[in-house]
C-alpha cells in the first residue's frame, strides 16, 4: 500500500502494527526502500507496507474453479437458470422455483450480490444492498511486478466516498503480463456504460504513482457492479422465514473475504454457529 505523504505513511504504520500483531509478515517501507523493490513507482512517494505473503487471483478463474471442483463431488450446478419464486409454508422456506423447475429446499442462501435486494423480496426479506459501479483498465503489458494500492483507497472502499466518483488508484499486474488499473466508485443504480473519460482520469491518476502508464493505452474498459450496503460491513446471517440465509455486501472485497463467508455460512446451515441474525431494515 502507498503512502504520498508522511501522515499517510503514519497511518499505514498503525495498520501494520494492526497485521503484525494478528501473526502477518507485513513492512513499512521508507521512500528509498520502495523504489528499490518497485524502481517503476513515483520517485516522491513517501513510503509503503509490504506483505511478502501477499497475492492476488482472478475472481472468474476462481469461480469456474470451484464450480470445476463441486461438480467433481458430484453436485449439480445449474447455469442460466435465475430462481423467480421462494416457496414459504408455516414461516419456513420450503422450496425454490427456478427457470427450469422447483427445487425442495429447507435452507436458501443468498449470496446475489448487487441481486440480493430482488431475491431477497422472493421471501419477504428487504436487504439494504444497493449497486456500486466501478470502471476497471486492462493495460497490455505491466510496468509494476506487485499489486500496488494507494493508501487512500480505505478511505472510499465500503464506505460512502468523499468525492463523487471516488476515484483511488489500485494496479494490479496479472499472470499473462498485463495488468488491471482502477478505481472508481460511484452511485448509478445498474448502468454499465462505459464512461471514456472517467477512464482517462483513472489512468492519469494511477500514472502519478506508475509514471509509465502515461504513455500506455488500456486494451480493454469494463464496467461492474459492487454490492454496496451504508454499514459499511457485509450481512451475513438468518433473515425472515426459516431457513433464509443472507450472504451479501462485501462491496469490493468480495474474493477476499470469500474464504471466510464460505465458512460462516456452512456453519450456520450446518448448526455449528448460533443462529443470530441481523436487522437488515435499510
Amino acid at each position: 500500500m502507498l503512502a504520498v505523504t508522511s501522515a499517510e505513511l503514519d497511518r499505514l504504520r498503525h495498520q501494520v502494527e494492526i497485521a503484525t500483531a494478528g501473526g502477518a509478515r507485513v513492512d513499512l517501507l521508507d521512500g528509498p526502500a520502495l523504489l528499490d523493490l518497485e524502481p517503476e513507482v513515483a520517485r516522491d512517494l513517501a513510503g509503503a507496507t509490504y506483505c511478502p505473503d501477499e497475492a492476488t487471483a482472478d475472481a472468474p478463474q476462481v469461480c469456474q474453479a470451484i464450480i470445476a471442483a463441486i461438480r467433481a463431488r458430484g453436485v449439480e450446478v445449474l447455469t442460466g437458470s435465475p430462481v423467480t419464486a421462494i416457496g414459504v409454508e408455516g414461516g419456513r422456506v420450503t422450496h425454490v422455483v427456478t427457470a427450469t423447475g422447483r427445487i425442495s429446499t429447507r435452507t436458501v442462501v443468498c449470496a446475489c450480490g448487487v441481486w440480493s435486494p430482488a431475491v431477497g423480496r422472493l421471501a419477504g426479506v428487504e436487504i439494504p444492498v444497493v449497486p456500486r459501479r466501478g470502471h476497471l483498465l486492462t493495460m497490455g503489458g505491466s510496468p509494476v511486478r506487485r499489486p500496488l494500492l494507494e493508501a487512500g483507497y480505505l478511505d472510499v472502499s465500503g464506505t460512502a466516498q468523499p468525492d463523487p466518483q471516488g476515484l483511488r488508484t489500485i494496479v494490479q499486474p496479472r499472470g499473462d503480463g498485463t495488468c488491471l488499473v482502477g478505481s472508481s466508485r460511484e452511485f448509478k443504480g445498474e448502468d454499465r456504460t462505459v464512461d471514456a473519460d472517467l477512464a482517462e482520469r483513472m489512468k492519469q491518476r494511477a500514472a502519478t504513482f506508475v509514471p509509465a502508464l502515461r504513455t500506455m493505452r488500456p486494451t480493454r474498459v469494463t464496467v461492474g457492479l459492487r454490492p454496496y450496503t451504508s454499514l459499511g460491513r457485509p450481512i451475513i446471517g438468518w433473515a425472515g422465514p426459516d431457513g433464509f440465509l443472507v450472504a451479501t455486501g462485501h462491496e469490493g472485497q468480495g474474493i477476499t473475504l470469500a474464504p471466510v463467508t464460505g465458512k460462516l455460512v456452512s456453519d450456520l446451515v450446518a448448526g455449528r454457529a448460533q443462529r443470530t441474525g441481523f436487522e437488515l431494515s435499510p
